[in-house]
């Protein structure tokens, strides 16, 4: 700081004793004037910040507020978690037991309405909750496992597939490139006109015996 000139926003809170924040509103108000350098640093008067000093601090305006956002209701579609039915006078456990059991044979409702000599209301109570109990099982630590067991030995069926496609891959290019594949689907012959009978010489590198290889036409 030198003479009645004060430079950059840091010094000027230490002249006036008020907060940079305060000055920088005290700016935006047009009760605190602010000049730049050559340099582009910020330039104020010292009369000016001792002047402030002594007024009151200027007023913070009141937080905006947003309205809060209104919550779309959930979709129809929306899949609620499985709740057990609460009607203890429904049935006893024991019934129920016998119930669940009967289900989880796979046995009608009707079937185990005669049997059990049900009404309608209780079983209907007993298969709802049957069916959430079966939901919650779902999320029972061994039934990943088992998905877990599956996915593997889909993994390593699927690699075999894959190993044997490319075995019959590398079959069918050596079957293209032998000259004597699928001779005997397409050979007829030019002078008589049988079909599928044909063979072809093949000599013994050992001791130079020609053999004839082939198939008849009624094979």
């Amino acid at each position: 700081m030198s003479g009645d000139i004060v430079r950059g926003w840091r010094e000027a809170a230490q002249v006036s004793g008020i907060s940079v924040a305060h000055l920088r509103r005290y700016a935006d108000r047009g009760e605190l004037t602010v000049t730049k350098d050559a340099e582009g640093v910020c330039v104020f008067q010292k009369a000016e910040l001792e002047h402030l000093a002594s007024a009151p601090p200027p007023p913070v305006a009141a937080p905006v507020l947003a309205p809060s956002p209104t919550l779309a209701p959930a979709p129809a579609s929306a899949r609620s978690l499985p709740t057990l039915n609460a009607d203890a006078s429904a049935t006893d456990g024991r019934l129920a037991a016998r119930v669940f059991a009967d289900l989880d044979a796979g046995r009608s409702l009707t079937s185990i309405a005669t049997e059990r000599e049900l009404t309608a209301p209780v079983l209907q109570r007993l298969y709802a909750d049957w069916l959430a109990l079966k939901e919650i099982d779902v999320t029972n630590p061994t039934v990943p496992i088992a998905v877990k067991v599956l996915q593997e030995q889909n993994t390593a069926l699927a690699r075999q597939v894959q190993a044997l496609a490319q075995r019959v891959q590398v079959l069918e290019k050596q079957a293209a490139a032998d000259p004597l594949a699928g001779l005997r689907d397409h050979f007829v012959c030019d002078n008589c006109g049988t079909a599928r009978a044909v063979s072809a010489p093949v000599i013994c590198e050992a001791c130079q015996t020609e053999h004839r290889l082939g198939w008849d036409a009624d094979e």
